[in-house]
């Protein structure tokens, strides 16, 4: 993944750029158009596309990517798909080529969705492949969606060990929840620290347990 990432930051001259940006503006796109360009050519220009915040040009740029079979154009096509379903589609193409930020996104929106089983099953894909964020879902799958706040709070545990302070609110819930009050106290004071929204709140609920 690392290498992947460096190859694809190569930066591309000026004559490549004209000629790539020539193919995505034109509306008869043919086959032997894009051939001028590579997948991760394409890939490339959708990046510096979306960094001018020209999203529409960036999606078509990293359709062109896609097309070459570039994963990453896959999923950047995913974020920028405006038709839900339509993105989760990409999602699911780039997480069965092992994407681990696809299969976050598609875990989550199983989640959002009430599906808990296919949630599960991808977002426990993710935090295989160290993605700490999945874990934090798989805490709130657990405590909050099946009410086992010890399962949740092991899945807590993972997240904020692996530096995900997104987790340390539900962290904190959960062991309130399963009588952990040290240890909700001290993640609640962590959220506190970090400016974290309505952890003030879940602080005080705390301590007047753990008085």
């Amino acid at each position: 993944m690392f290498f992947r990432r460096i190859i694809d930051e190569t930066p591309l001259d000026a004559k490549k750029l004209d000629s790539l940006n020539a193919v995505i503006d034109r509306k008869d796109l043919s086959l032997d158009d894009a051939a001028s360009g590579t997948a991760k050519e394409f890939y490339q220009l959708g990046q510096r596309l979306k960094g001018k915040r020209q999203l529409e040009r960036a999606l078509s740029a990293f359709r062109e990517g896609w097309k070459h079979g570039h994963v990453n154009s896959t999923y950047q096509c995913g974020l920028l798909e405006r038709d839900t379903v339509e993105a989760n589609r990409l999602f699911q193409k780039a997480a069965e080529r092992g994407h681990v930020r696809a299969k976050f996104n598609l875990g989550t929106y199983w989640l959002q969705q009430g599906n808990t089983i296919q949630a599960q099953q991808t977002l426990e894909d993710a935090a295989s492949q160290g993605c700490a964020r999945s874990k934090t879902n798989l805490g709130i799958l657990h405590a909050v969606n099946r009410r086992d706040p010890q399962e949740g709070l092991r899945w807590f545990r993972e997240a904020i060990a692996d530096g995900d302070s997104a987790a340390l609110l539900g962290g904190a819930s959960a062991a309130l929840e399963a009588g952990e009050y040290a240890c909700a106290e001290r993640w609640a004071e962590w959220a506190v620290a970090l400016r974290i929204k309505n952890a003030p709140r879940l602080l005080r609920t705390i301590k007047s347990f753990n008085t």
